[in-house]
């Protein structure tokens, strides 16, 4: 989970999901908003 809270908000700004990382964590980030 640091690679997580260590990413930088670029994108959306919420949890700082590494979308050049894992591109699915974007897609599951949409449907849960």
């Amino acid at each position: 989970m640091s690679s997580r809270a260590t990413r930088p908000r670029s994108r959306r700004g919420r949890h700082a999901p590494p979308g050049e990382l894992d591109p699915v964590a974007e897609s599951s980030e949409e449907v849960e908003a």
